[in-house]
């Protein structure tokens, strides 16, 4: 990555490097050590702050870029979201739960310790918390994950550790708040919530091993018969079938919800309004 520092503390804010005079007169600080820096403003190289007489903090950039993020998404209370997709535990077609989106928040709050986690940036709306997690030069890790899907708390991250040229504030400002290209969902609390929905209407068919094949015996959708009894190759008909929602790791078993034939989010509503209207009749 051949990002600089872009940001520093002048009298206790945060400041763009294009706002300040070149050299030591800029006055500003270190975002993350405090160490007096320099405005390196030169015709040829990239804008940039570097430490004076020192060597360069290694937590600067990555503390500077959280600090604007947070100081942009306070000012525009507003974020565009990737789509929400459904990916299921094998290779059938992903179901979109919902396209992109511009949500609204009425708060942000950074680095707040929340149950047992300590997200970069949490944003507020009414009840609803979204988790926000600044790449720069760190990726969430398992561990972080675990937490936040043991929690329950949808979360994005904003990955800004591409970036090879000068970050300007209003690039910055569009990779944070309107493109969606570097934004991934690490968990979606909504997408989890109709995944376990899917499951719930699958039943759990054992593969068999016969010879060098994988079988599933009583395919609803009666892909093979032998002898009367209907099958399916787990490799050529179940990898690829829309309604196997999961293939076990050991290759065990088969997640299947073809007998009620629910590929779509559209499909999975249906079947709940019949089924509450099944049982109130």
């Amino acid at each position: 990555m051949n990002l600089k520092l872009p940001f520093g503390i002048l009298d206790e804010e945060l400041i763009h490097i294009s706002k300040v005079d070149k050299g030591l007169s800029c006055n500003c600080t270190c975002p993350s050590c405090g160490h007096p820096l320099v405005a390196k403003k030169g015709e040829k190289t990239m804008h940039h702050f570097a430490h004076y007489r020192g060597g360069e903090c290694a937590t600067a950039l990555e503390t500077a870029l959280h600090l604007a993020a947070k100081k942009i998404l306070s000012k525009e209370k507003k974020i565009v979201i990737p789509a929400v997709i459904l990916k299921f535990d094998s290779y059938a077609e992903h179901v979109v739960l919902a396209g992109e989106q511009t949500i609204e928040f009425d708060q942000v709050i950074e680095e707040r310790k929340t149950e047992d986690i300590v997200p970069d940036i949490i944003a507020i709306k009414g009840e609803s918390k979204l988790l926000i997690e600044i790449k720069v030069t760190h990726e969430v890790d398992e561990r972080k994950l675990k937490k936040i899907k043991r929690l329950g708390l949808s979360t994005i991250e904003i990955d800004l550790s591409k970036g090879d040229r000068e970050l300007t504030e209003d690039l910055l400002r569009e990779l944070i708040v309107g493109n969606v290209e570097n934004k991934e969902w690490l968990y979606n609390a909504h997408a989890n919530r109709i995944k376990e929905r899917f499951f719930s209407t699958a039943t759990r068919r054992s593969i068999v091993k016969r010879g060098m094949a994988r079988h599933v015996d009583y395919c609803p959708q009666g892909v093979r018969i032998w002898r009367g009894k209907s099958y399916a190759n787990v490799f050529d008909d179940c990898l690829h079938c829309p309604y196997a929602y999961r293939i076990g790791d050991d290759w065990s078993y088969v997640f299947c919800g073809g007998q009620f034939m629910i590929d779509t989010y559209d499909k999975l509503k249906e079947h709940f309004r019949q089924l509450i209207l099944d049982i109130q009749d």
